[in-house]
């Protein structure tokens, strides 16, 4: 329960830390824009007052659950940038404190982090929200002679922000793997059976020689 607080604000931290001293605003306003950050580091706790006791997976609308999760994304995506260019930044500090330098070249970086974020988040929930894609592996099998075919599914997390479409579309790319075998791993649903278990219906599709 301690690092559920202690990531956020870890979050925080950096993403305040490094953003907001080279701008040339008074320190209230940076603190207000610290402020303005809070719901996104504490997206969980945020979600949860208003969603429900399930932190991972409030009883909130889809566009709500979409929204928060693009926005968290940002966040910690940016707050990862910012860490892997903190080499870069200190030189630039150094360089800026000399006479006659401005702090034009750390807000650019600065600016460049912000816009690799969001790209990413973007892409990230888009590529997310696909049918997942086959990938296939070719591995020994001790006592096996000749080829033999275990698809395996992972991950699948159904919740508000999935569909039974999706599911289904999923299994229909396993079927035609022609799978001898499908072994299907956690973590099936965010939430409760009764609200999310309806879009697992599809795996009742699944079929395979030697079972599911």
């Amino acid at each position: 329960m301690i690092v559920m607080w202690l990531f956020p604000l870890t979050l925080l931290a950096v993403n305040a830390g490094l953003l907001l001293p080279p701008l040339s605003l008074r320190r209230r306003w940076k603190w207000l824009i610290a402020g303005a950050m809070l719901p996104f580091a504490f997206k969980f706790q945020v979600l949860s007052l208003f969603g429900g006791p399930r932190f991972f997976a409030p009883d909130l609308p889809p566009w709500v659950l979409w929204g928060a999760a693009w926005c968290f994304s940002v966040f910690l995506l940016l707050a990862l940038l910012l860490i892997l260019t903190l080499p870069l930044r200190l030189i630039l500090e150094w360089f800026r404190r000399r006479p006659g330098r401005s702090r034009r070249p750390i807000l650019a970086l600065n600016m460049a982090a912000v816009l690799a974020a969001l790209v990413l988040a973007t892409l990230g929930l888009c590529n997310g929200a696909r049918v997942p894609e086959v990938r296939r592996m070719a591995l020994p099998l001790p006592g096996v002679s000749g080829p033999f075919t275990v698809a395996v599914l992972a991950d699948l997390h159904a919740s508000r922000m999935t569909s039974a479409a999706t599911t289904a579309a999923t299994v229909e790319r396993v079927m035609a793997s022609r799978p001898d075998l499908v072994v299907i791993l956690g973590d099936f649903v965010d939430g409760t059976p009764e609200t999310c278990g309806e879009k697992l219906a599809p795996l009742a599709e699944l079929r395979a020689p030697w079972g599911v």
